[in-house]
């Protein structure tokens, strides 16, 4: 849009003021994209434009900082938990809506731009939807996960990793053993540990609170923003 609304009479890079450099263009926009004033007779400016725009986004810069605060919050208390639950779910709701209403995400007041408006609302819109269907699966399990849910899955988690300990221990025995019966009955054990840890894992995968602990989750609620307006060829995120 900014590319295509550029002074066609006097190309000016650089910052300006006023309308300095495209007096004599008549109305053009050129100057209000290098850091002017509208040409129009509004004399507004683009950054301060961009800038209420940009409070459209600040609702996703806090789904990752949420996100990591329920997480932790999964070790501490019930109490604790609810309400980091409570609060992530809210401030999506609030972003939801903003990304699902275009009227509360696209503004732009200058005259120059009308005609450029619906080729960037269609693309904006395209790409809000498309983060808040990649976001919606992960919000919902959130609303419906428990504090028991959470506590069971941690439980597990610790069952892993203790197995996997004894497993290395079990290993090095093993490896130090010439008795041919202990050195059967240890990796007999060491293979019942490790069938118990493929079906925690499987458990796990299937877990309703695999999400919150999900390393992935955490890289998509971060980068969120910065991955709206990359292009991911319409697909979901």
């Amino acid at each position: 849009m900014i590319r295509e609304s550029g002074c066609k009479v006097r190309p000016h890079n650089g910052s300006c003021s006023g309308t300095s450099g495209h007096e004599d263009c008549g109305s053009c926009p050129g100057n209000y994209y290098n850091g002017g004033e509208c040409n129009y007779g509004g004399r507004h400016v683009l950054r301060d434009e961009v800038a209420r725009i940009n409070q459209n986004f600040e609702g996703i810069d806090v789904l990752g900082t949420n996100h990591e605060k329920l997480k932790i919050s999964a070790s501490t208390s019930q109490s604790d938990f609810d309400n980091h639950k409570n609060t992530l779910l809210n401030n999506f709701q609030k972003v939801r809506t903003n990304c699902t209403d275009p009227s509360r995400f696209v503004y732009a007041s200058c005259i120059g731009v009308h005609n450029q408006s619906p080729k960037f609302l269609e693309e904006v819109k395209r790409r809000f939807q498309q983060f808040v269907r990649g976001i919606d699966r992960y919000i919902n399990q959130i609303k419906d996960l428990t504090w028991h849910q959470v506590e069971e899955f941690q439980q597990k988690l610790k069952e892993i990793k203790e197995l996997r300990e004894e497993n290395t221990k079990l290993a090095e025995q093993i490896k130090n053993t010439d008795d041919p019966t202990e050195k059967a009955r240890l990796i007999a054990v060491l293979k019942g540990n490790k069938d118990k840890i493929n079906n925690l894992v499987q458990e796990l995968n299937k877990h309703p609170a695999k999400d919150l602990f999900d390393p992935q989750t955490s890289n998509i609620l971060r980068d969120a923003k910065r991955n709206l307006f990359r292009d991911h060829g319409g697909s979901d995120p």
